[in-house]
């Protein structure tokens, strides 16, 4: 079996907390990937996660460089099971439902390896 490399940081949920943390990751030098149920969430997450790079870079607090950097490194998907082929860290960031968040933190055990977090 080929050995995937896993290279990027997957946020599962692209709203307001997942939108800030994968600008935050991106901003870190991590590839990022923010994964939301359908293409308009993630198509506004990944607007939000840019607008927050661009307000830090605005702000002065990144470089015009870093920013650069972070947009190139942010994308935004509907396809987990894809995301999480490549990811050595899961940030769930879905709506407050504990239901919710159990059924997704299963259905993410089942599909990582034992050494990847799910946080």
């Amino acid at each position: 079996m080929k050995r995937i490399d896993r290279d990027t940081v997957v946020i599962v949920g692209s709203g307001m907390m997942g939108s800030g943390i994968g600008a935050m990751s991106a901003l870190a030098g991590n590839k990022t990937t923010l994964v939301d149920i359908n293409e308009d969430k993630a198509s506004i997450g990944l607007a939000r996660t840019i607008e927050c790079i661009r307000v830090r870079k605005e702000n002065g607090l990144n470089t015009l460089e870093e920013c650069e950097n972070a947009v190139g490194l942010v994308s935004a998907s509907t396809d987990l099971s894809c995301a999480l082929r490549s990811t050595y860290l899961v940030i769930e960031a879905v709506v407050e439902d504990l239901e919710v968040k159990q059924r997704l933190f299963a259905q993410i055990d089942k599909m990582v390896p034992p050494e990847v977090p799910i946080c």
